[in-house]
């Protein structure tokens, strides 16, 4: 609505007023008033209006009533405390998970740094007489790290987070035991390779399980606990590996025992291991409900965002985290800066067997305690 111009000249007493441009009477002047006010604030107030929503919609999906008004086909959760959501489950369920997930994240890196002590004896087993040879041995498993994460948490949107940690942990057991049964070096440097493309994926995964079963305010505490098991995995790995091979003499037990504990844990998440990613969810619930009600309209919020073809969704979802990795600076200073940590570390795990082996003559179990050391840094570090 156009305002007019109220502000007139000072005029001298008598003077004749134009009739055609009358004085607004002081009633005017507020409604005019209270007009601009309000314009004024209407973008603040839809700003506002729209966090509000932003956050509603993260706190809880529509209720069935409203999902009815704004869809009668939209399938949602049956009321803002269902215990189909995962964050509505109860607190010793939702720990229980997380611990599950975390033996999962430990597995890896325990795997990843094991047979470090035992780098001598494989050495003079294949012949290997190459420092850099040795080391490829060893971290040909992180390797993968920079590569299976980019592939493997884009499949979690589209299947779920269940499918993919138990069918890539049970690609880490496949190629783990195959890395028990090498009979030269480069058999070992790439089955621990393909091992480590499958151990990858709960590192990634993780933490949005987290995300799935807890509110922003209660995630301190279990990312706490989830993030110990990427940091102690390195350390205490070359602690049993030391002891496996000065007990045992031999270093093919390392890779039976980390696949024995790799399969315990897969059998233990196969029962107990739950979905939590709620589209995923309410993916099934939909489906079920066109099965049953024979309506093929039902369908999920998420489902209504993105109807493209599956195969156009996974090529999306495959493609975006390379976007994200060569468009974005932050996330390139961060990739560089992990990428250099890891490899320091991983020199590090290489050389303490012949710092302490070789140069103090210590025994491969009682040279492994040194490790405990870097457990302790981690745990400081990654807590403080």
């Amino acid at each position: 609505m156009a305002i007019k111009d109220t502000s007139t000249s000072v005029r001298p007493a008598g003077s004749p007023i134009d009739d055609e441009t009358p004085e607004e009477t002081p009633a005017e002047t507020s409604r005019h008033s209270l007009s601009v006010s309000l314009h004024s604030d209407h973008s603040d107030a839809d700003a506002r209006g729209l966090e509000a929503q932003e956050r509603a919609g993260e706190k809880a999906a529509p209720t069935p009533a409203e999902a009815e008004d704004a869809d009668p086909n939209l399938v949602t959760w049956d009321s803002p405390d269902s215990q189909e959501n995962p964050r509505n489950w109860s607190k010793r369920h939702r720990w229980a998970v997380t611990t599950l997930v975390s033996s999962y994240t430990f597995l890896s890196p325990l795997a990843s740094s094991m047979i470090a002590p035992a780098l001598p004896l494989l050495s003079e087993e294949f012949n290997v007489h190459s420092s850099v040879r040795e080391s490829m041995m060893l971290s040909t498993f992180v390797l993968a790290y920079s590569c299976g994460p980019l592939l493997l948490a884009p499949l979690t949107e589209m299947f779920g987070r269940r499918v993919v940690l138990q069918t890539t942990n049970l690609m880490f057991i496949a190629f783990n035991l195959g890395c028990g049964a090498s009979q030269n070096a480069a058999q070992l440097t790439v089955l621990r390779f393909f091992a480590g493309l499958g151990g990858s994926a709960p590192l990634a995964v993780g933490g949005g399980t987290i995300a799935d079963l807890f509110e922003p305010g209660e995630r301190g505490s279990a990312m706490g606990m989830y993030s110990l098991a990427p940091l102690l995995g390195p350390a205490i790995g070359p602690i049993v590996g030391g002891w496996i091979v000065q007990e045992l003499g031999q270093w093919r037990w390392i890779f039976w025992v980390s696949s024995i504990y790799g399969g315990l844990t897969a059998f233990i998440g196969l029962f107990l291991l739950p979905e939590t990613y709620a589209p995923e969810i309410l993916k099934r619930k939909a489906r079920k409900l066109r099965k049953e009600t024979g309506n093929e309209q039902l369908h999920t919020i998420y489902e209504k965002q993105d109807s493209s073809k599956w195969y156009l969704r996974l090529r999306h979802n495959l493609v975006r985290p390379f976007v994200l990795l060569t468009t974005q600076p932050i996330i390139q200073v961060f990739a560089v800066y992990m990428a250099i940590l890891y490899g320091c570390m991983y020199i590090l795990l290489t050389v303490f067997p012949q710092v302490f082996g070789t140069i103090y003559n210590e025994e491969p179990g009682i040279a492994s305690l040194n490790y405990i050391s870097l457990a302790i840094g981690f745990t400081i570090g990654g807590q403080g």
